[in-house]
């Protein structure tokens, strides 16, 4: 009876790492997604200036953008790396944990 609670208290574990997991990877995507969005954006925002007789903004903004832009895909391409590392790390740990249950 023992050994049959504490394999459901692990099956219990399992699922809210999962359910953890699945919101944690949707968070993420939210993240990225936002991110990618700054280049049309500040190109609909200077078109935006242009177009209602604002101050007339030369190539350099757009070259300021396009260059924001790529840094910010240069970071999103760091922090995903990052994430992917400790996932990873997270599933070798759950991993080695089953295992030591299985023996128990």
């Amino acid at each position: 009876r023992q050994q049959q609670h504490k394999q459901q208290q692990q099956q219990q574990l399992r699922h809210r790492r999962a359910k953890a997991a699945a919101v944690l990877g949707v968070r993420r995507a939210v993240v990225l997604t936002c991110s990618v969005k700054t280049l049309p954006v500040a190109v609909a925002v200077l078109a935006q200036v242009a177009a209602s007789g604002g101050p007339v903004l030369g190539p350099e903004a757009v070259v300021a953008c396009v260059a924001a832009h790529l840094t910010q895909i240069v970071v999103d391409s760091a922090l995903a790396a990052r994430w992917a590392d400790e996932d990873a790390a997270a599933a070798a740990a759950t991993a080695a944990e089953e295992v030591t249950d299985k023996r128990d």
